[in-house]
């Protein structure tokens, strides 16, 4: 019980902010979390129960950063991977 404590206060002062970037002449719409780190997405999904999930990867691909999170309804679900 204390665990799930825990990460439900971890989800709530996480705070999600989207930008926007110049990436090769077009424009994107990037997550960036409170450490400053930037996300693009890769898909979105739908659910049949009208919450909409979207996919996250760190930025810094070139750096092989294996950082990715997910976002339900515009509010933080998931989190994994460390940044490099």
């Amino acid at each position: 019980m204390a665990r799930h404590n825990r990460a439900v206060l971890f989800l709530l002062l996480f705070t999600v902010r989207y930008v926007q970037r110049l990436y090769r002449n077009k424009v994107q719409i990037c997550l960036l979390d409170e450490n400053q780190y930037l996300y693009n997405t890769n898909f979105s999904y739908e659910g049949k129960k009208g919450g909409k999930t979207k996919y996250w990867r760190c930025a810094q691909r070139r750096f092989k950063c294996e950082a990715k999170c997910s976002t339900i309804n515009d509010n933080l679900k998931n989190f994994q991977g460390e940044h490099n």
